[in-house]
């Protein structure tokens, strides 16, 4: 793994690729991969991580699950699910586990169901 970045991108095989040919580690993917804050559920990861059963930061095994609506579910543990609710990301969509059988594609992020609403007058 590589020290200063999470468990999932540690781990990614592309982040070597790129480090190996001299590049910034994933700064060339930025803006086609990222996470949830990012409002993506890093779509370009390639590694051994199942990123649905462990925390894609830490690596432990995941409480709870995260996802930008429409975006691959992300693992977290309690501690990180806790920081990243606290960064008020307009993405997030928290889904829980004991709620497993709702069906995630008709679920929206706040920011998604806001932008649908008719302007005040």
């Amino acid at each position: 793994m590589v020290e200063g970045y999470s468990a999932a991108c540690a781990t990614c095989s592309r982040l070597h690729a790129n480090r190996s040919a001299g590049l910034d580690g994933c700064r060339a993917l930025r803006g086609t991969c990222g996470d949830v804050l990012d409002g993506m559920g890093l779509p370009q990861y390639e590694g051994p991580l199942d990123l649905g059963a462990r925390c894609y930061i830490c690596g432990v095994e995941a409480d709870e699950q995260v996802s930008s609506s429409g975006q691959r579910r992300l693992g977290v543990c309690k501690e990180h699910l806790r920081w990243l609710t606290s960064q008020r990301s307009p993405h997030l969509v928290v889904v829980h586990r004991s709620r497993e059988a709702l069906n995630f594609s008709k679920r929206r992020s706040l920011a998604e169901w806001l932008s649908k609403l008719p302007p005040a007058q």
